[in-house]
Parts: structure tokens; C-alpha cells; sequence
């Protein structure tokens, strides 16, 4: 069993780069939990020779915001390939799970949207498409997950407004069909996006955002002369 120290000498611990973005809520959710129950110093954090903490960065954080001591162990063993190892196991965070630890540490536009998210339950990957006017895609999670503000797209309430005037297709809320939603108002005028909402019954369910974009068209053209026809291309 390895030695279990103990200091309030809170400057020489280091948190590391490679180590996952710290959660002020959890770091939160610990104080209320040590507060209440104390704290177990039987399970103390790892950090190498040099001190940089591999596991164990919130509870040292929880610990320095109550001036506690901190109990902590020393390994040997490579400080990233340690930390691997400790969180290989672990699950990993979703869109959600980051959106609200920014919305905790009191960023507008995150307690914006969770506010969004709860008075129309789209989901949030949904919502963020919404309300962001951002995207489901990778680089758009990366910037959500690195805490960065977004303007809040001005189509917001009209998109809310058109997907609940088409909820009488059991897709209504599916993420094709609000990925697409997004897309069309930015690029479909008032009276287009009405006949769409006059013909959306007749529209079945599509696999991509593109068929839906492609469907909105063809409702929108229907008895439409071809020189006045629009085009919703997906893509531009």
C-alpha cells in the first residue's frame, strides 16, 4: 500500500494539460458533499514526483475552495499514461453533461439554453441546433465542450413556432427533421415556409436532413411555374 500524505501547501500541486477540462459543477457537488458527510481521506489523490495531479483534480479543487488539507499519494508511473488508464473506465461526458457544467458556472448563453431545452424538451443536441444556430457536428460539440459563447440565432422562436405547428407528423422532433428546419429558415421566406406547414402532412418520413431540405423544395415548388422555382440546396 502506498504512502497517503497530507498539506495545505496547495501551490505545489499542478493540474495538467492533457488531464479533461475541469466541471465547476462537480467541483460544486463535492463541497455540498463534504460539507454535509466530511470528507474521506481514505481516498487521496495520485500525483507524480513533480506533483501534477493524475487523478483527483476536483476533489483537490473542492478541498483548496474549503482549505482543507489534501490527501494525496505518489506514483512513479507515467503521469499520462496513468491518467488513461484511471478514466479508461470512466463514461465519457455528452453534449448535456457539458452545456450544464457551463450553465452552472454561470455562462449566459448555457443558462439560456438549458432554459430553452426544458420549456420545449427537443432534446439538447436539438436545442443547441435551435438556439446556437450552431451544428450537431464534431467541430460544433469541440467548441461547446471548450465552453465557447455563441450569439443566439434570431430564427429561434419562429423555428420552435414551425416545428410545433407540425407536430402532427410523429418526426416532428427528430434530428433530421430539426437539422433541416434550421437550414430552411435561413434561406425560405414567411409565405414558403407556410405552404410548407400546409402540405406537412402529405410529407413522409426522410433518413437525412438533406432528403427533408430536398421535400421542403418540392412542396414549395408544387404549381410552381419552372422559372420560379427555388432551390434548397443542402450544401450551399
Amino acid at each position: 500500500m502506498k504512502s497517503i500524505f497530507k498539506t495545505k501547501n496547495y501551490k505545489q500541486f499542478n493540474l495538467v494539460t492533457f488531464n479533461r477540462k475541469l466541471n465547476h459543477s462537480l467541483v460544486k457537488n463535492l463541497v455540498d458533499s463534504i460539507t454535509k458527510y466530511g470528507y474521506f481521506d481514505g481516498k487521496p489523490i495520485i500525483v507524480d514526483k513533480d506533483f501534477n495531479i493524475i487523478d483527483g483534480q476536483h476533489r483537490f479543487e473542492a478541498c483548496k475552495e474549503m482549505k482543507l488539507p489534501i490527501y494525496y499519494t505518489i506514483t512513479n508511473i507515467d503521469p499520462q499514461e496513468a491518467m488513461i488508464a484511471l478514466n479508461a473506465n470512466q463514461i465519457a461526458w455528452k453534449m448535456i453533461d457539458y452545456v450544464r457544467s457551463w450553465a452552472d458556472s454561470g455562462v449566459k448563453c448555457y443558462k439560456d439554453l438549458v432554459a430553452f431545452d426544458k420549456a420545449h424538451s427537443f432534446g439538447i443536441t436539438n436545442s443547441v441546433l435551435i438556439y446556437f444556430d450552431s451544428s450537431s457536428d464534431k467541430t460544433g460539440f469541440q467548441k461547446i465542450k471548450d465552453g465557447q459563447t455563441f450569439k443566439i440565432n434570431p430564427h429561434a422562436d419562429d423555428i420552435v413556432q414551425f416545428i410545433n405547428a407540425c407536430s402532427g407528423v410523429p418526426y416532428y422532433k427528430s434530428s433530421y427533421f430539426i437539422k433541416a428546419t434550421t437550414r430552411l429558415f435561413k434561406i425560405a421566406t414567411p409565405a414558403q415556409i407556410e405552404k410548407i406547414v400546409k402540405h406537412i402532412m402529405s410529407l413522409p418520413q426522410q433518413s437525412t436532413a438533406a432528403a427533408y431540405l430536398a421535400a421542403f423544395e418540392n412542396i414549395v415548388n408544387k404549381g410552381v411555374q419552372v422559372k420560379n422555382r427555388v432551390s434548397f440546396n443542402a450544401n450551399s
